[in-house]
């Protein structure tokens, strides 16, 4: 638990870190625009990045994928806005692909 409107769950793999999932509630809601964008201007302090696309889960869900890419490992994170709550799924890249 990451505070009273946040989860976080984290999944590993030969004991490193390699799944995080987390459940946010943020304001705007239903703005997945924005919260991406707060989500890359977070990540360059400390990453660059290389690609990203936007995705249509079933249902027709709009998602967005990107890529955050240290000096040493990639990062791939998955977002989506599922009601008042964003879903993010991020990990190590060559684990999740």
């Amino acid at each position: 638990m990451l505070g009273d409107r946040d989860l976080a769950f984290q999944f590993t793999s030969g004991g490193e870190p390699a799944l995080d999932i987390t459940i946010l509630r943020w304001d705007p809601v239903n703005d997945l625009a924005a919260f991406v964008d707060s989500r890359k201007q977070a990540c360059s302090l400390w990453f660059y990045h290389p690609s990203e696309e936007d995705l249509t889960l079933e249902g027709d869900h709009k998602a967005k994928a990107f890529v955050c890419k240290p000096q040493s490992a990639s990062r791939l994170s998955l977002v989506h806005d599922a009601c008042d709550r964003y879903l993010q799924l991020g990990g190590n890249r060559d684990w999740i692909c």
